[in-house]
């Protein structure tokens, strides 16, 4: 088995575009950017499946 850290992490189009809209930004490639960079500085993968 793989370490999270190796898993790529993926901001769909939907999310970018409610981050975009929340957040006043211009679209939602910005905020798809804007986001990515803030999951790679303080973001955290953690084991969703263990709280089930």
């Amino acid at each position: 088995m793989t370490d999270f850290e190796d898993w790529p992490v993926v901001v769909t189009n939907r999310c970018a575009e409610a981050c975009a809209e929340t957040f006043g930004l211009s679209d939602r490639e910005q905020a798809r950017a804007w986001l990515l960079g803030l999951i790679a500085e303080k973001g955290e993968l953690t084991d969703g499946c263990a709280a089930r």
